[in-house]
């Protein structure tokens, strides 16, 4: 679970160092009810790499877009748009046998939403409520000299319904009870060259 930064102004954070660099920006609105926040972070192996080696690229970049606002005294919600690609590829790679070379490329990432709601019922007792839907995926692509490339793919869709309660009795004590419906839908593609026939 993310965190919002301050809410009484805006604020600006840059991280930048030898391998990457990233910027995080909030600002609050109606009368600091609530705050926006958008943040990026980008690596930059694929700049530097190429001054030492042409064999191998590697890049990573992640997001987020947060929205959080207080509806009253006892209504917060909040909206969450967050995701990460990241990619890999190795070139001219001499096979195990030393028969030639190889090429591999892996890339994988996702993309993720969620909207949440917490109700204050009493001072001892929140409901909170959550939708969720995430894209993930796995590209897999390895290609030897002389030989048909070999794909291997998966990708799917996870969508999450959850509702609970919680409630504090007492300092240092806490109870949680809910319902979480999960629902997922993930393929696979395997792409294999056929070995050629034998004899007529």
């Amino acid at each position: 679970e993310t965190k919002d930064p301050p809410t009484d102004r805006w604020h600006l954070d840059l991280e930048m160092d030898l391998f990457k660099a990233g910027v995080l920006f909030s600002v609050p609105f109606d009368d600091e009810k609530g705050v926006v926040t958008l943040s990026v972070r980008r690596s930059y192996y694929d700049l530097l790499l190429p001054a030492f080696t042409n064999d191998i690229t590697l890049a990573y970049t992640d997001y987020q877009a947060r929205v959080s606002y207080r509806l009253s005294d006892c209504v917060r919600g909040r909206f969450v748009a967050l995701g990460a690609v990241d990619e890999v590829t190795t070139r001219e790679v001499e096979t195990a046998d030393g028969s030639g070379t190889s090429s591999t490329t892996l890339g994988l990432g996702f993309h993720r939403l969620n909207l949440a709601f917490d109700f204050d019922l009493s001072p001892d007792l929140t409901l909170t409520t959550s939708a969720l839907w995430e894209y993930d995926y796995i590209n897999n692509r390895r290609v030897a000299a002389g030989d048909s490339p070999i794909d291997v793919s998966t990708d799917g869709t996870a969508s999450q319904l959850l509702a609970y309660l919680t409630w504090k009795p007492a300092k240092g004590y806490e109870v949680e009870s809910g319902l979480d419906v999960l629902y997922l839908d993930y393929a696979a593609d395997l792409s294999i060259p056929a070995a050629p026939a034998l004899g007529d």
